[in-house]
């Protein structure tokens, strides 16, 4: 952990540098501003800085990090599903096909918007297996609830996998169905404090937007450009639950094969 802690302590004296310097500066325009110029300009009843550096370097290293794991175990997840359902692979392989027909290769941005049939699959993988196996928040006011006290103070914890899992909120919950989110169905926005793979309220994850998008890019080559089949029994992947973010007790092995020559991939 030393050589960590080395990094850790290096990346502070570069961010507290930075602020003192952007101290001593004009104030940026609203619209010119980043997150580094928000943060300083949250001070206390005193007029300090609410964030100390040491506190800002914390939230970058979040932000930049904590999507690592958790992505590359949704995309594990994913394939094992769309394997595990041949109707939806090849509906998200026609959409990938599409693409290439009509972008000659080349995935755009707005290609990414419209693949609704992937982003649903990656929406229903992330219900049925999600990243982290708890959130937790602290009690600001104290409640009632199911004839228990809370009082403030208190942390309460919610667990995605019992949440994305309820029989009131989806139908046949334990089944792989992408066709949730698919319209007029929206079982997310209709949901919202039940499908928690991100969380919810304020404090849902800043990279959410982030992460489908990483995620549909990810596939968008992958499956267009390569066929993939099971290397092992589908039945036998399961999750390790013995950390924070959950990952596969196994690695995800599969058999790959290109479905289009090279130069037509792009």
């Amino acid at each position: 952990f030393r050589r960590r802690d080395a990094a850790r302590a290096e990346l502070v004296g570069i961010i507290e540098a930075i602020m003192h310097k952007r101290e001593g500066e004009p104030t940026v325009a609203p619209e010119d501003r980043d997150l580094v110029d928000v943060l300083m300009s949250i001070k206390d009843d005193e007029g300090n800085w609410q964030f100390s550096a040491d506190i800002v370097t914390g939230m970058f290293i979040s932000m930049m990090f904590a999507g690592h794991h958790t992505t590359s175990t949704t995309a594990s997840w994913l394939i094992i599903e769309l394997l595990r359902n041949p109707d939806v692979m090849t509906r998200v392989i026609t959409e990938m096909d599409a693409l290439a027909e009509a972008g000659g290769g080349e995935i755009t941005y707005q290609d990414l918007r419209e693949v609704p049939w992937l982003e649903s699959s990656i929406k229903e993988t992330l219900r049925l297996h999600p990243p982290l196996i708890l959130l937790l928040r602290m009690v600001m006011e104290p409640f009632d609830v199911e004839g228990f006290h809370v009082p403030a103070g208190k942390l309460v914890g919610a667990s995605p996998s019992v949440s994305n899992r309820l029989a009131e909120a989806f139908a046949d919950a334990d089944r792989f169905d992408p066709s949730r989110y698919i319209e007029p169905r929206q079982d997310d926005v209709d949901n919202p404090w039940n499908w928690i793979p991100f969380g919810a309220g304020r404090h849902r994850c800043v990279g959410a937007a982030f992460a489908l998008m990483q995620l549909k890019s990810i596939f968008c080559v992958l499956l267009r450009d390569w066929e993939i089949e099971a290397a092992q029994p589908l039945d036998s992947y399961h999750n390790d639950h013995s950390k924070m973010v959950i990952q596969l007790a196994q690695p995800c092995m599969v058999r790959y094969r290109r479905r289009r020559p090279a130069a037509e991939a792009g």
